[in-house]
């Protein structure tokens, strides 16, 4: 599993989808909210990330989704 210091690198990365990977926080690495995410293409995740479900598309079109809200 890949560990990003904060959401801000994790969207920078490329990433293929069906992996799993954390980060240590969301602004920073200190912050506490650090997570874990799965990785879907756009099209699985239905073509559009909102607010709640997902992150962000990170580079090269994958989505973020965070395991939370898969529950």
């Amino acid at each position: 599993m890949k560990i990003f210091t904060d959401v801000q690198a994790l969207k920078e990365a490329h990433l293929k989808e069906g992996g799993l990977v954390k980060t240590k926080g969301y602004a920073s690495a200190d912050d506490g909210n650090g997570l874990s995410y799965f990785i879907k293409t756009a099209a699985d995740f239905g073509g559009t990330p909102d607010a709640w479900d997902a992150v962000a598309t990170i580079l090269g079109g994958s989505v973020v989704i965070s395991w939370l809200s898969l529950f």
